[in-house]
């Protein structure tokens, strides 16, 4: 009896070697996605080469070059608009600020609004270029049109000009001077000396001698005028040695009425 023969072995494919990873593609293809730029350029040069080298393509490291190379020339182009801006308000600054040294209050104002917080533009705007203090809450042109307190001789034409006849011995222009002088001025100083002339009165015109009309009127008074008194009264300034007199009618009574009111006056007294 014969046995059939056994099957002949089954075959099995051979094992197929793979494929080498290709790691520098990968990595450049993931930081060129991310947006390196330099790295994705490097790691995709240095993939293609080792690609190469074993007789392969890499198309993940090309990938990568290609959108390390894109990002590099956004990067570059991107810092030469920054470094023109910067360049170019840089040189607008500078103008400015000479415009805001020269007394361009607007320039000023707007040098203190371009310039970086806390630069030295910043604070030499914000203090109208030395003209006002730091903080005042008022942009220089705000402060440039604001009233300013007129305090010595230069600052106010007509102040200067009672000045000036008060300098020359006129004693009504040193008491309009004092009158309408603000405070602790050096105006209110010299119209209160009667023009560095020493005197110790509220008024420069103050007693007979000092103004010819109110000596006239003072004359007429002691004589026994009451129109006289009453309108020495009225010109004379408030407590002055004129204004006393008149007020009393001449040093005949207590004062307080009109002398031209006063019945049973006795002008010999």
């Amino acid at each position: 009896m014969s046995y059939p023969l056994p099957a002949p072995p089954m075959g099995y494919p051979l094992p197929q070697p793979r494929a080498p990873q290709d790691g520098w593609g990968i990595a450049a293809l993931v930081t060129g996605i991310l947006g390196l730029g330099p790295v994705p350029l490097a790691l995709g040069i240095a993939a293609t080469r080792r690609r190469r080298a074993r007789g392969l393509g890499s198309g993940m490291g090309l990938a990568g070059i290609i959108l390390g190379s894109i990002q590099i020339g956004l990067y570059l182009l991107v810092g030469g608009v920054l470094l023109a801006a910067t360049a170019s308000g840089n040189t607008e600054r500078a103008a400015l600020r000479a415009e805001c040294a020269a007394g361009e209050m607007t320039s000023c104002d707007d040098l203190y609004v371009s310039s970086p917080l806390y630069s030295d533009d910043e604070a030499f705007a914000d203090t109208c270029a030395g003209r006002h203090p730091v903080g005042s809450g008022m942009s220089c042109d705000e402060l440039d049109n604001a009233a300013t307190i007129p305090l010595a001789y230069g600052d106010d034409p007509t102040l200067d000009a009672l000045y000036d006849d008060c300098e020359a011995g006129d004693l009504t222009a040193c008491d309009d001077l004092y009158a309408q002088s603000p405070g602790s001025s050096a105006y209110l100083d010299f119209g209160g000396s009667c023009g560095d002339r020493g005197s110790d009165s509220r008024w420069c015109v103050n007693d007979r001698g000092d103004d010819p009309e109110l000596d006239a009127l003072y004359d007429g008074c002691a004589a026994g005028n009451w129109e006289s008194c009453d309108t020495l009264y009225e010109l004379s300034r408030p407590g002055s040695g004129y204004e006393a007199f008149a007020d009393s009618c001449g040093n005949r009574t207590d004062g307080g009425e009109w002398c031209t009111q006063v019945e049973g006056l006795d002008p010999n007294v």
